[in-house]
């Protein structure tokens, strides 16, 4: 068994070629199979395969080729896991059975052999690896990040580092010619690969071959300009027109590193990264190591030269440049000249003249193995003209900056150092401190490694300040250590805070762009987009952004189009933002900010249900410009990558005393979140709101807030705090007089009583919240009563009634365009009709609901839609498709709150099919997973399922039984905010 992605993505077995599918579907599971063991983010597939779609289409999509991914793998017995992530997928997969894996391991495997010297090993192992490459790798795809991908794959891990490696070997066992046989081409296709040419043009001098080498670099030579000068020197030196570079006989390697830090923790990745590079033959590279102020940049360098010191024999140079600090930045002709000082020239005789001293630098160099590390680099222009120096060498660089200009005109590679991982941040804690004080408070290590959110200075500073408090109980620090990381430096202790460390960055800004930074210390999340941005700063912010970026003072997210603050620098903008700015100019952003989030969020949900009613009081947009939303599914992934934000900004609102801006943010994204997702949120921005309602003169908030609270603790399973917040709000909209409030929790206390079993008053309830909406004129409410009506009357087999009402229901919400009720009425009447055998009629309403629903993102009802179409397409015996739809009804209803009957119908119906298709051991894992979601012990459905469970070894495919419980009991909106 194999699978192929060097070239059309394949699988091998017992030498049949499987079908894949699709196009698309091929190009997936390359993206998986490259990324094997590794989880892929949903972004990152979108980015490959759908360029411009919103994630929110891209899960979806995403769906049905990842399930016939998984069928595939099953009738093939491929020993693989594709399980689902929080943001993702991950193939769980040996590496050995992925021919590009492979080849990466194989180039491991020789490059030990050729340290060995065992050349003949390398060559066998190298030349069968080759024969693997058959063909553009990662064929099905065709995005210039794909692009990007398969460019890695050539030059930094698979080809030519093991044609590189092949070629030095045959080299050593004098195998010219099969050299040639594969350079010459790869020559021709990369003229400028200054390596490609060194064997190349060492072949042709050992064959003889020296007219022909003549007249391809006779040809070659116009084509080369000032950049190819290495290039030029290797054909020269070919063709005996160069010679070599004296060496001073008095040279002493100089080894100028920093001591490296016992207690480095972390990083492995990049480590591992920085020796692949060093590794690579005849390696002359610049490295530059970036990141945030504390990130660890000075200490991953000093701690992977330590390790490597063998691979420089000839020294290791340092030198700390203050690009930032508060000594002057060295110019590059200083540094120059300290270079070649360190190298041993005396001072007297270090040129004056800049080009003079790079000369001379470039000659004492000159093939030698020497380690140069330029620390606190303060730009590309620091730098840069020293690199052909350096060129013989490997040079490590870094910066607060991200030095771009270096990466695209001269072939730096760039590294981002990231914050160390929660565990890392753990670890590195407990060795400061020692395992015996840790061991006194686990929890409060884990609770300090949070707090540093990663960064190695605050961990250290942690650390000393723990250490010098010996006696103290662990557990009691907390506080204090907080405290410690967010203050600003106080006279004479100035190194002990990370604001001082900071500053050095902060200082350097420019003065509109160090506001930009103070005023993002104002947003409530760490995350925001470029609109909000510019409302906080009351004009363009996009080119203080980019500043920022560069001093990574921010970072910008996978997307492109977000950022990110780090937490421990956000808390220093804010303290800036609070000693720096006036409180009316505090006060001023951050209304800013909130009239942004809440204008844009009303935009959004006017989109959704554009037959809401409207919020009373919006403020006038005045200079914010919010976002306007032309379609669903925009206005939809606009909520769910603001969905923290937004939550976020209602308990902002509040604190800052913006009470009519905390409740309306509450209501207006309440009905968009109740959809899909985690509920707490939701819960806790509207106990805020709610908090905030009671300072104001109004009934109307308060009676909207207390719905949605009801409607949450619904939501949750929590039905007595459900009642008692719907009945203080119809007891508050009683006193006020405020019919639609009345309505609202009329019909919500119907939906608890319908689901206890109390129909008849389940009935009443909702004829009188229905005849309230009439008395308004609101057919969005009246709609709302005529669905519950319907599907309650189908509970107690009454039929016509229930198709009257869910008709009616039916024609009002298409009427009126509201698509996600029309999709959970429609799947209401497949329902009613699947359990009158109308087949036809069901199939119709369920396939409509199901597509509508899905344009919604409500997960909820769409796993609902899913149940109802599978029991249909069961009872019509199409047991593949019922078994498609139950897969994924169970799916949603794992990841979503969706309630414990539905999620029970969706486990019975894919029990059925997979009986129905014979697989039996899958259906007994189902029916027993029923089991234990069911909510009602002892129950005739219980005895059902255990006595398919004995029946289960005679594989008879049971007979569909009809169920009243495919719809979640609260629907698509019920419990919508009162206006």
């Amino acid at each position: 068994m194999e699978f192929k992605i060097l070239g059309p993505t394949r699988l091998i077995v017992r030498s049949r070629s499987v079908p894949l599918g699709a196009a698309r579907q091929r190009g997936l599971l390359a993206i998986l199979l490259y990324h094997a063991n590794e989880p892929v983010s949903v972004q990152t597939i979108g980015n490959l395969l759908w360029r411009g779609r919103p994630p929110s289409d891209i899960r979806q999509i995403l769906y049905a080729p990842i399930s016939r991914i998984r069928k595939i793998f099953t009738d093939n017995r491929v020993p693989a896991d594709l399980p689902r992530l929080a943001d993702g997928y991950q193939l769980d997969l040996n590496p050995d059975l992925i021919d590009y894996h492979r080849l990466v391991a194989t180039v491991r495997t020789a490059r030990i052999s050729a340290a060995e010297g065992d050349h003949k090993a390398v060559v066998d192992l190298l030349s069968r690896a080759m024969e693997w490459w058959t063909g553009t790798p990662l064929d099905e795809l065709k995005s210039a990040e794909a692009e990007h991908i398969r460019e890695q794959m050539v030059t930094l891990w698979g080809k030519l580092p093991a044609l590189h490696l092949l070629f030095d070997s045959q080299r050593s066992l004098g195998q010219h010619d099969a050299i040639l046989t594969r350079v010459s081409p790869l020559v021709e296709d990369r003229p400028h690969d200054v390596e490609l040419a060194k064997h190349w043009t060492a072949a042709m001098v050992a064959t003889g071959r020296h007219q022909e080498l003549q007249r391809h670099f006779e040809r070659l030579s116009p084509r080369l300009d000032e950049e190819d000068d290495e290039l030029r020197a290797v054909y020269e030196e070919a063709l005996g027109k160069r010679h070599g570079r004296k060496r001073f006989a008095d040279f002493v390697p100089p080894r100028q590193l920093l001591l490296p830090t016992r207690e480095f923790t972390g990083h492995e990745p990049l480590l591992a990264e920085l020796d692949a590079i060093a590794a690579e033959p005849g390696a002359r590279t610049g490295v530059a190591l970036t990141g945030m102020p504390g990130i660890g940049k000075t200490t991953l360098v000093t701690c992977w030269a330590h390790r490597r010191t063998e691979l420089f024999p000839d020294g290791q140079l340092y030198m700390n440049v203050n690009g930032y600090g508060t000594d002057r930045p060295m110019p590059p002709d200083d540094i120059t000249a300290q270079l070649l000082r360190d190298l041993g020239m005396p001072a007297d005789r270090v040129p004056h003249a800049a080009d003079s001293r790079r000369t001379r630098l470039a000659n004492l160099l000159a093939d030698r193995k020497v380690l140069i590390v330029l620390d606190n680099v303060r730009n590309a222009d620091q730098v840069r003209p020293l690199l052909p120096a350096l060129s013989s060498g490997m040079v490590l660089i870094t910066s607060r900056d991200r030095l771009k200009g270096l990466s695209i005109r001269d072939g730096i590679r760039t590294i981002a150092i990231p914050p160390l991982s929660h565990d890392e941040s753990v670890s590195l804690l407990t060795t400061l401190i020692g395992a015996r004080r840790a061991a006194e408070s686990p929890a409060t290590v884990a609770a300090l490694a949070h707090l540093s959110s990663g960064l190695p200075l605050a961990i250290r500073i942690l650390g000393q300040n723990i250490a010098e408090l010996p006696e103290a109980p662990l557990a009691g620090l907390h506080g204090h250590l907080a405290e410690l990381l967010s203050r600003m430096p106080e006279d004479g202790q100035d190194d002990e805070t990370l604001h001082t460390f900071f500053s050095w960055s902060y200082e350097e800004l420019p003065a509109t762009t160090a506001r930009m930074f103070r005023l993002l210390g104002l947003h409530p999340g760490r995350s925001f987009g470029v609109p909000v941005a510019n409302a906080l700063f009351n004009g363009n912010a996009q080119p203080h952004l980019e500043t920022l970026i560069r001093r990574h003072l921010l970072e910008r997210e996978a997307n492109h189009e977000r950022y990110r603050v780090h937490d421990l620098l956000g808390t220093y903008a804010a303290n800036l933002c609070e000693m720096d700015d006036s409180l009316a100019d505090r006060t001023a952003a951050v209304r800013r900010m909130l009239d942004f989030y809440l204008l844009s969020g009303v935009n959004a949900a006017r989109c959704l249900v554009p037959q809401r009613s409207q919020t009373p009081g919006l403020p006038e947009p005045g200079d914010i410009r919010p976002l306007e939303f032309d379609a669903e599914p925009t206005a939809l992934a606009w909520c769910e990558v603001e969905r923290a934000n937004l939550a976020a900004a209602t308990e902002s609102a509040h604190d800052h005393g913006f009470h009519q801006h905390s409740w309306q943010l509450a209501g207006t994204v309440h009905e968009v979140y109740e959809r899909y997702g985690p509920q707490a949120d939701i819960l806790h921005s509207n106990m805020v709101a709610l908090a905030s309602t009671l300072t104001l003169d109004a009934a109307e908030p308060q009676i909207g807030t207390l719905n949605n609270l009801g409607a949450t603790y619904y939501k949750l399973g929590n039905l007595p705090k459900a009642t008692a917040y719907f009945q203080r709000g119809l007891e508050l909209a009683q006193q006020a007089e405020h019919r639609e409030g009345q309505a609202v929790c009329l019909h919500n206390l119907a939906n608890i009583l319908a689901d206890q079993g109390e129909s008849a008053s389940a009935i009443s309830n909702y004829h009188l919240a229905l005849q309230a909406y009439r008395d308004i004129r609101q057919p969005y409410g009246m709609a709302f009563s005529m669905h519950r009506l319907g599907v309650t009357y189908h509970r107690l087999d009454r039929d016509d009634e229930s198709l009257d009402y869910l008709t009616k229901a039916l024609d009002l919400r298409v009427h009126i365009g509201h698509t996600r009720g029309e999709g959970a009425t429609r799947t209401a009447l497949a329902e009613v009709y699947l359990d009158l055998g109308e087949l036809g009629m069901a199939r119709i309403h369920g396939q409509i609901g199901l597509t509508v629903l899905r344009q919604t993102m409500d997960r909820v009802a769409t796993c609902a839609a899913l149940v109802v179409l599978a029991q249909i397409h069961f009872t019509s015996r199409d047991f593949e498709e019922a078994l498609r739809l139950a897969h994924e009804a169970t799916e949603i209803a794992a990841e979503e709150i969706v309630d414990r009957r539905t999620r029970a119908n969706a486990l019975d119906v894919l029990a059925r099919s997979l009986q129905a298709t014979g697989d039996i051991a899958g259906a007994r894992r189902v029916l027993i997973e029923e089991l234990g979601v069911l909510t009602d012990k002892d129950s005739p459905r219980e005895t059902d399922i255990r006595t398919r469970l004995a029946a289960l070894d005679r594989s008879t495919t049971p007979p569909p039984r009809r169920s009243h419980a495919a719809t979640p009991n609260i629907t698509e909106g019920d419990r919508r905010t009162v206006y």
